[in-house]
């Protein structure tokens, strides 16, 4: 009962209280106020998004190029987009990459990427020199692709 009690309550748009030491203002700004902390943008799977900056929440959403406000779909936290100056070179460099999975970049010092020990604060030249270092990777080995057992892969994934 407590579980529906609480999500009734958020979906009256009730904020939960902020944790003990917090400053309420920055952890549940009014509806339609900007937070104090910009989100940050990163590129991840072959998409800008961000990460909300309210704690407990651990909510993303998808950014649009040059969006300059995010909505949190999560907890409703409305707060200002903080781009790199060189967005538009580091997507084209990542672009670079034939598999969307594998077009990631963090800013500097980005929490996700330290907790993971990923690169992170990369400049377009190094986002190409290790595009250029991971492609030889994938080059053929000049057999056909087979599936396991031996069977040809060619007309069973169309």
């Amino acid at each position: 009962m407590k579980l529906f009690s609480a999500l009734n309550s958020r979906l009256r748009g009730h904020r939960p209280a902020p944790p003990p030491g917090e400053d309420p203002a920055r952890w549940a700004p009014a509806p339609g106020q900007l937070a104090v902390d910009p989100v940050r943008a990163y590129v991840n799977h072959g998409r800008w998004v961000a990460d909300c900056i309210r704690p407990y929440c651990g909510g993303a959403e998808l950014l649009r190029p040059r969006q300059t406000v995010l909505q949190c779909g999560n907890c409703q936290l409305v707060a200002p987009v903080e781009w790199p100056p060189d967005a538009a070179e580091i997507w084209q460099a990542l672009t670079e990459r034939p598999v969307p999975q594998t077009r990631n970049w963090f800013p500097a010092g980005h929490p996700l990427a330290v907790r993971y020990g990923v690169p992170h604060g990369q400049t377009p030249t190094e986002l190409y020199a290790e595009t250029a270092e991971h492609s030889h990777e994938i080059t053929s080995g000049g057999a056909p692709a087979a599936l396991e057992g031996g069977t040809s892969w060619r007309g069973l994934l169309h």
